[in-house]
């Protein structure tokens, strides 16, 4: 992705907008980080910033929607409708989807979730009964979880076909679990890139890992996280 000053093609953006040259702004905007399109779409007018917000791909609008601030999510929800918005909502990860769908106005919410995926749907309304300043209505429902027997390769082969089906997009670690789905340890990237492919996960998983409830505090989580130095942690009930 490009990295830009923002006002070096403000004026530009601007006036395609105005002659709504739609091949061009998608031209400009594609490779632009999610950050950078939500400073644009808070620098121009109400009516720009639905144009511009409705001619991307679901895809990038949901990581463009996950910067901005919520009196402008609020704005592009009620500009953009039901059925736009659930298909942007489709492609966002599950805790960004749940604030989200917390952030826009309450009559809009049940319409929205009976036009996703039911998976979907109830993994939002799961997140949603946390309260927000908690783990669990920070924590993501997407990870990668195998069995301790799996080997490292069929572990790559597992991580390479969830990216490539768009069914998880931030993985920092593998969870490692028995039959009954309970927590037995957790694989880094970093020691599955360095293991040997026949390798089996119990051989390389750490079974000494920090744990957190659906209902603590996030500020306690934020001392484990930095305590320990983790990218990221399990919710376990």
């Amino acid at each position: 992705m490009k990295q830009i000053d923002i006002d070096d093609i403000l004026e530009d953006i601007e006036v395609l907008i105005e002659k709504r040259n739609t091949g061009a702004l998608q031209n400009i905007i594609i490779d632009l980080h999610p950050a950078d399109i939500a400073q644009i779409l808070s620098h121009i007018k109400k009516d720009e910033r639905s144009y511009l917000f409705s001619i991307l791909p679901p895809k990038i609008a949901s990581d463009v929607l996950s910067e901005l601030d919520p009196p402008i999510v609020e704005d592009l929800t009620e500009e953009l409708g039901v059925e736009k918005i659930s298909k942007i909502v489709d492609q966002m990860d599950s805790d960004d989807a749940a604030d989200f769908v917390s952030a826009i106005p309450e009559e809009m919410v049940p319409e929205i979730l009976d036009r996703i995926p039911e998976e979907d749907s109830n993994e939002i309304k799961e997140l949603l009964h946390y309260e927000e300043d908690t783990a669990g209505g920070i924590m993501a429902l997407e990870y990668v979880a195998l069995p301790m027997d799996a080997t490292v390769e069929q572990a790559i082969h597992e991580i390479r076909r969830l990216k490539a089906e768009q069914e998880i997009t931030d993985i920092y670690s593998i969870y490692v679990v028995d039959d009954e789905n309970r927590l037995l340890g957790v694989v880094s990237l970093s020691d599955l890139a360095l293991a040997e492919d026949f390798t089996q996960l119990k051989e390389i998983m750490k079974t000494d890992i920090p744990k957190i409830t659906p209902d603590m505090d996030q500020e306690e989580v934020a001392n484990i996280f930095s305590k320990y130095d983790l990218v990221s942690m399990p919710v376990v009930d």
